[in-house]
């Protein structure tokens, strides 16, 4: 962010008094990159009065993406290499504009972008790059790995929901459905969520993490799968699968990526089938 603007900000963070001319020679040979970068790592400032700084002088207000609510649907108002590439997060829409959390809340283009590619008018807010990188990753890893992986369960024939029970659990073991409960699993541990939602609705499956307080879908299943999925974690954790109309409590213990992670599962019946939630307790 503002790489060209290394002086410029240090004379903004000066002149609001928020730092003096030894701190700010101390920041700029750091090494770290940025001076105000460098200011917040030796705590010297914090990221709020850094940002809340730049943001007034830009004449933008600042977000705090870290304790923003996200709208999942507002990320995906834009593909992810238009994200990227001007490293910009929706974060409302309003009637007919859109509030756009930015790096470089001056970079017309990226502005000019995105409001043709939704038809919005544009209000640019400032946030921390680290904080639109990790929102963007948050949304966009997670979408691309389960959504892969259910484009290679469509084309595989599985049985419908309907089956008898000794079939259901053959259906469960095959390696498509343990392969993606397995996926959304490490995904979810990854992405640092702390639960993971499954919930069968009227017309479809919903997968969601929750990150931060925020839940977040990602791809879904198709709905005939649901009672797969759902045998098949009923599997893992050692609870009867032939149990569909009391809730089930039970534990599953895996390895991702070297580490021991701990799934408490809660398995509750509703009208349109069992919800599913799996509560990750990683160490």
């Amino acid at each position: 962010m503002f790489e060209a603007d290394q002086e410029r900000i240090g004379t903004i963070l000066m002149a609001r008094g928020l730092i003096g001319r030894e701190q700010l020679e101390t920041a700029g040979k750091s090494g770290v990159g940025s001076i105000h970068q460098a200011l917040i790592e030796q705590g010297v400032l914090t990221k709020d009065q850094v940002y809340e700084a730049l943001a007034d002088e830009f004449g933008v207000a600042y977000i705090d993406l870290e304790n923003f609510m996200l709208d999942d649907e507002q990320i995906s108002l834009i593909p992810e290499e238009l994200a990227r590439k001007y490293l910009v997060v929706p974060v409302f829409s309003l009637e007919r504009t859109l509030g756009l959390a930015m790096a470089d809340p001056r970079n017309v283009e990226a502005i000019d972008q995105v409001s043709h590619r939704t038809g919005l008018a544009v209000d640019p807010y400032l946030a921390a790059e680290a904080d639109i990188i990790k929102v963007i990753d948050r949304r966009f890893r997670s979408l691309g790995s389960v959504e892969d992986m259910i484009e290679d369960l469509e084309v595989t024939r599985l049985k419908e929901e309907e089956d008898e029970i000794p079939q259901l659990r053959d259906l469960s073991d095959e390696a498509p459905i343990t392969r993606l409960v397995n996926l959304i699993l490490a995904q979810a541990v990854r992405d640092g969520a702390s639960d993971v939602h499954i919930e069968p609705d009227e017309k479809v499956l919903r997968v969601r993490f929750r990150i931060d307080g925020v839940l977040y879908e990602v791809p879904s299943p198709p709905k005939r799968l649901k009672a797969a999925i759902t045998s098949r974690i009923k599997v893992m954790s050692n609870l009867n699968i032939a149990e569909t109309r009391k809730p089930q409590d039970g534990h599953i213990r895996m390895r991702v990526e070297g580490s021991d992670i701990d799934v408490r599962v809660s398995i509750l019946p509703t009208v349109f089938g069992e919800n599913v939630v799996l509560r990750i307790l990683n160490p």
